[in-house]
């Protein structure tokens, strides 16, 4: 059964001492079948009761944000991490007086690893009248809202945890006078209260073990990194082993950017002002930003005259430009600071600037998939209601484009000659043609003015790793196309390709 992005929901009913369990999922957004399955589950004990529940297995940092954001008197939050992300959640809510939010955390050495930016985001909640407390041992990473609607999962209060494989559970029931809240509520009591001052002393203090324990922590992290690539060298010499056609086929499904990124990026015609920039994701002012290192520059590139020489080249300040992940081909549209991206655009509609199919117009949508790049990473779909529709998959390496699948879906005013007209014109002068659809992503992949195109929040936690990131540029169509290649050790140590 394929999971919904939107999760599923799950009900527990028990009714005349049996359990009976329906988990439901929302609509099949090609097919638009809904799915469920049934089962009774009368050998397990319980009390009589009714619970109801969203149950999620994805990031839901927007679920907080909107329970949060319905908050009346207070709000409680039980994680043994958190950083500048959970203070962004709480500005959600204006309602709630800052004394009464409440972080109960756990402030012990073993969470060493987070423990700089824990205590940076627990300074900053301080300032605020937020109170926060430390209980030790502290694992539950729990939302409570008014004493009554809770939020449950393994999901912690930080940019990291919006990328990690999480799976949550909101009781749609009210758990007021529950002993779950109860237990809760003791805990609260039982946790110490931490103050600005120990703050200001730990930071003073560990700030030189937090430097220790980075460069152990990333010593460690290259050699388990040499270690497992050591383990895929074995993996492709037993491939070669089995047979140089199955190696070959799966080549085929796999070639990324970094395979051939050092031929493109000598054709390129477009180069960076610096020939390559290093960049890390860094807090900054209490969010994720990737910052290039001092002296780098995003905006200032170069152009190749016909002599070979190079002339100046300055890009527009805060467009909205295209970038593509050497190591997995995953894409999108940065809006493009000087030294800086702040924000990621995964999906990016065109209703004003429509592409043709005969003598059609069609609006256009372009999507960025963020998993399963393997098979195809970019989804453009062609619309127009009084005919109908095409979304077909695209695989692009930086090199070469290929189209992997393609849908149509019948207009609901089209005629069936229509529709059959639309189908074949779109086939003919897009999909089987290279040139036309050279054209087309020419055209989808051009920079734009990011007013235009409203914007979410900052998001660049969402599509960067903290690491280290070489950026170069290569052409593609002529649009330059910003590459972010992973990097071991940094501009201090040799680049170090991952």
């Amino acid at each position: 059964m394929r999971l919904a992005r939107e999760g599923i929901i799950a009900t527990l009913t028990i009714s005349d001492k049996r359990i009976i369990s329906t988990v439901s999922q929302t609509p099949d957004p090609i097919s638009g079948i809904e799915h469920a399955a049934r089962t009774d589950w009368n050998e397990f004990p319980m009390k009589m009761a009714e619970i109801n529940g969203t149950f999620l297995a994805r990031n839901v940092y927007r679920r907080w944000q909107r329970v949060i954001g319905r908050a009346k008197t207070d709000i409680t939050i039980f994680t043994p991490y958190f950083d500048h992300t959970l203070l962004r959640l709480l500005k959600a809510n204006v309602a709630v007086e800052r004394d009464q939010v409440t972080i109960v955390t756990d402030l012990s050495p073993d969470n060493a690893l987070e423990m700089p930016y824990q205590l940076r985001a627990a300074k900053t909640a301080l300032s605020q009248g937020i109170s926060v407390r430390s209980l030790q041992g502290l694992h539950a990473k729990v939302l409570l809202v008014d004493g009554s609607h809770t939020s449950i999962g393994s999901q912690n209060f930080t940019s990291r945890g919006q990328r990690n494989k999480e799976a949550s559970v909101l009781p749609a029931t009210m758990l007021g006078n529950s002993q779950f809240v109860q237990t809760l509520h003791e805990w609260r009591l039982g946790a110490r209260e931490v103050t600005e001052d120990e703050i200001d002393e730990l930071l003073r203090q560990l700030t030189p073990y937090f430097r220790m324990h980075k460069k152990m922590h990333d010593a460690i992290e290259a050699k388990v990194t040499e270690v497992l690539v050591k383990q895929e060298q074995k993996r492709d010499a037993l491939l070669h082993k089995h047979g140089k056609e199955l190696e070959e086929q799966e080549r085929k499904k796999n070639i990324l950017l970094s395979e051939h990124l050092p031929e493109l990026e000598q054709q390129s015609l477009i180069r960076l002002a610096q020939r390559e920039v290093f960049a890390k994701l860094t807090e900054h002012n209490g969010y994720d930003t990737l910052k290039v290192t001092k002296g780098g520059d995003l905006i200032n590139r170069e152009s190749r005259n016909p002599d070979g020489s190079f002339s100046p080249l300055s890009l527009h300040r805060l467009y909205m430009y295209p970038i593509i992940f050497a190591d997995t081909n995953r894409m999108g549209f940065a809006r493009m600071g000087k030294t800086q991206i702040t924000y990621i655009r995964s999906q990016v509609e065109w209703t004003d600037t429509q592409w043709m199919v005969g003598d059609v117009a069609a609006d256009v949508s372009i999507t960025f998939l963020d998993t399963k790049t393997e098979s195809h990473n970019i989804e453009a779909k062609v619309t127009n209601p009084d005919h109908g529709s095409c979304t077909f998959g695209v695989s692009f390496n930086g090199k070469s484009v290929e189209i992997r699948e393609r849908r149509f879906l019948k207009g609901n005013r089209a005629s069936q000659s229509d529709y059959d007209i639309f189908v074949l014109n779109i086939t003919r002068t897009l999909l089987d043609s290279k040139d036309a659809l050279d054209e087309f992503f020419k055209y989808y992949l051009s920079p734009f003015k990011y007013a235009d195109k409203k914007l979410d929040e900052k998001n660049a936690e969402m599509y960067f790793e903290r690491l280290w990131y070489r950026t170069s540029l290569i052409q593609v169509q002529g649009n330059s196309l910003l590459v972010f290649a992973k990097c071991r050790h940094g501009p201090f140590l040799g680049s170090g390709s991952v």
